[in-house]
């Protein structure tokens, strides 16, 4: 083969190496081997197993309450699952469709604080995931792993909506 067709060649696979690379929504590549991915406002952020503060669940508290974080000052953001549902420990795997699945209790609340939301009053970091898919895969002592997609507001500011995505798999 001549060096024009060799490089061709090793353009064309590099191209498609790089078309089947897990990205973001901001073109970024997503850590397959990330414990926490969080994407909203066009920006994806994660963070590795190794870089997790070590925040355990109390399956005897009710309710269930889950926090997820990095671990010293690069605070970036944090997700809070808590589950109100009783009993919802049987119920794994399980999907939740918001706000279909509140007409008569919640059942279950995801929110997250985007410590570099640029917003006027601090408060407004705070996300409510309110309108879109929770899918529960499991809920152990071992692991917690879910995912969601859908859209969240800045509490006290329902007008302001974001399209969120991402997913936690976390073993303790």
């Amino acid at each position: 083969m001549n060096k024009t067709t060799i490089f061709f060649v090793t353009v064309f696979l590099s191209t498609l190496v790089s078309c089947n690379k897990d990205r973001g929504d901001n073109g970024n590549e997503v850590d397959p081997n990330a414990a926490i991915v969080l994407i909203v406002d066009g920006k994806t952020r994660t963070i590795s197993a190794a870089e997790r503060e070590a925040d355990g669940i109390d399956f005897e508290g009710y309710p269930i309450k889950t926090l997820f974080r990095k671990k010293g000052d690069g605070d970036q953001f944090e997700v809070n699952l808590n589950f109100y549902e009783r009993g919802v420990l049987e119920k794994i795997p399980i999907t939740y469709t918001l706000p279909e699945d509140h007409q008569d209790q919640v059942k279950i609340d995801l929110n997250f604080f985007d410590f570099e939301r640029d917003v006027e009053k601090n408060i407004h970091r705070r996300l409510v995931f309110d309108k879109g898919v929770i899918k529960i895969y499991k809920l152990s002592e071992d692991n917690i792993h879910f995912d969601f997609e859908g859209e969240v507001y800045e509490l006290t500011n329902d007008e302001s909506r974001s399209s969120v995505s991402g997913r936690v798999d976390v073993r303790y």
